[in-house]
């Protein structure tokens, strides 16, 4: 694969090119062995020079408090907020060169001003607090009913194919079938109770149909939480102009020495400079904040839905509390992650949603790598994962999975290649290939 490898095997300089697309694992039982085997695959398919190459890795979206801060805020550049900033560091440096030293005013001026713009910004606060707070519910109220449209769904799902297969099997056995609840033969009672399993089929197809259309339809959130997102957005946008203006004026106020006063040509030039800038300056960063909010929205969702499948409905999304930290959402309410194995469920939620956000907006990604936590999630889940990284295959034209070996025995047919990687206590090293894929059998 390259030359950090070779140490594995004499013959890895074409390891990438070699494998076909798809999902491969590398197993490797020992801890640190993984370790040394992800950072140089790491070096290959992402270099340090590419942008991607934290998103492609996994690195940067860990279990510290601002975990999931910078993954907004790395989406959030893919979906144009690197170009806001620029456009708005452009602005503050022309004002800056326009505006010269700061116009005087008196001191009992910038006082009022700034009592002004503190009472204006706590007003604003108060008001975003409480959107916040029914946003909450709202998110909660909405995420309960998608979860339990799921779960009705995955029942009559269920419950229509053991019925399926039931009506196979007396079809089939004809007269001699056995009656599917005291076990008699059925004889002349065939007919009719087959008649009656294939209305119960139908009922249950059609109810679960009507689920289907449910789920789909809480797949987008409801107007009135969408309308609370957009009050919350633009309440943000103006609580970051009053602190902005609030910090600038207070600046003045504390520090700034007096200059000579602009002359009169000046200050209206000044003015109407400021005000147009003033202007688009307030645009960008309401869109900023759209962009940042967007972005959240967007990660927190994919997550929810990602740590939902991982924990199997124990857990039935993601929110975030007012300090930023992620909350476990459960029927009860949320709550902090409460072991190590939601703790890793969450992580690697968040990095697989991450990865396949920024690829449906990136045609440069093509690479996902899942190493560390992986082998904090128990065996259910394990498998889980497996299952939802190879439902990203469409998306991206490899996935490498670095692992101890036994997840490749339990799920064979998810993997497309598996390589185990082996070092002996006399330090020497080599590399077998793991059965894995579909297999095919032929009766003769």
């Amino acid at each position: 694969m390259i030359e950090q490898l070779q140490g594995f095997a004499p013959s890895l300089g074409d390891f990438r090119v070699t494998l076909a697309p798809g999902m491969t694992a590398l197993a490797c039982r020992d801890r640190h062995s993984r370790d040394r085997i992800f950072d140089a695959l790491e070096r290959s398919v992402a270099p340090a020079t590419d942008p991607l190459a934290r998103v492609v890795s996994g690195r940067g979206v860990d279990e510290t408090s601002d975990g999931l801060e910078r993954a907004v805020r790395m989406l959030a550049r893919r979906m144009g907020l690197a170009e806001v900033e620029r456009q708005l560091e452009l602005i503050d440096d022309g004002v800056s060169r326009q505006r010269g030293p700061e116009m005087d005013v008196t001191s009992g001026e910038l006082s009022g001003t700034l009592e002004q713009k503190n009472h204006a910004l706590r007003e604003v606060r108060a008001d975003a607090a409480e959107v916040n707070g029914d946003m909450e519910v709202a998110n909660m109220d909405w995420l309960r009913e998608r979860q339990d449209a799921e779960t009705h769904l995955m029942a009559y799902r269920d419950r229509a194919r053991e019925l399926k297969v039931r009506l196979q099997e007396m079809e089939t056995g004809g007269a001699e079938a056995s009656c599917p609840t005291c076990g008699k033969v059925l004889a002349d009672h065939h007919a009719r109770v087959i008649s009656q399993l294939r209305e119960e089929w139908e009922s249950i197809v059609q109810d679960g149909s009507w689920w289907k259309r449910r789920r789909e339809q809480l797949d987008l959130k409801p107007p009135a939480l969408q309308d609370l997102e957009s009050q919350s957005v633009r309440l943000q946008a103006r609580i970051e102009a009053y602190s902005e203006e609030v910090e600038r004026l207070r600046a003045r106020s504390e520090g700034s020495e007096a200059e000579e006063p602009a002359k009169p040509d000046q200050a209206r030039e000044t003015a109407h400079y400021d005000g147009e800038a003033a202007m688009r300056s307030a645009v960008l960063r309401a869109l900023r904040v759209e962009l940042i909010e967007k972005a959240r929205d967007l990660l927190v969702t994919r997550a929810g839905r990602n740590l939902n499948r991982l924990t199997s409905g124990a857990i039935l999304g993601v929110l975030q509390d007012a300090d930023g930290q992620p909350l476990a959402v459960r029927d009860e309410g949320p709550s902090p992650f409460q072991s190590d194995e939601e703790v890793a469920a969450y992580v690697l939620a968040l990095r697989v949603a991450l990865a396949d956000l920024v690829a449906e907006r990136s045609h440069g990604l093509s690479t996902l790598m899942i190493g560390d936590p992986f082998d904090r999630l128990g065996r259910e889940a394990k498998v889980r994962l497996v299952g939802l990284l190879h439902s990203l295959l469409p998306r991206f034209e490899q996935v490498f999975l670095l692992c101890p070996g036994e997840i490749v025995d339990l799920v064979p047919e998810r993997f497309d290649s598996a390589l185990e990687f082996q070092e002996g206590f006399d330090g020497a090293s080599s590399v077998r290939v793991i059965p894995s894929g579909v297999g095919r059998l032929t009766l003769h």
